[in-house]
């Protein structure tokens, strides 16, 4: 079986997945959650397509992989 690769967790998507005591809040929590990783999506792809084929090449990443996630909407991981 072949493994899959996930790309590296920013220590921010860390905090969202890890179980802590003050992530069992409630709805409002979730929702607030949700509301910052979907803010920071559209962060991380808006510097991303402001990078050039310099600093794509820098970071590991093509044009096509570039272009693959500018594709994806907000909520899309």
């Amino acid at each position: 079986m072949a493994t899959q690769l996930h790309p590296m967790l920013t220590n921010y998507q860390v905090s969202l997945l890890w179980p802590a005591r003050r992530r069992r809040g409630g709805l409002f929590s979730q929702a607030r959650a949700l509301l910052r990783l979907w803010y920071f999506r559209i962060r991380e792809r808006a510097e991303l397509a402001r990078l050039d084929g310099e600093a794509l090449h820098d970071i590991g990443r093509s044009e096509v992989d570039r272009q693959a996630e500018l594709d994806k909407w907000f909520w899309q991981e």
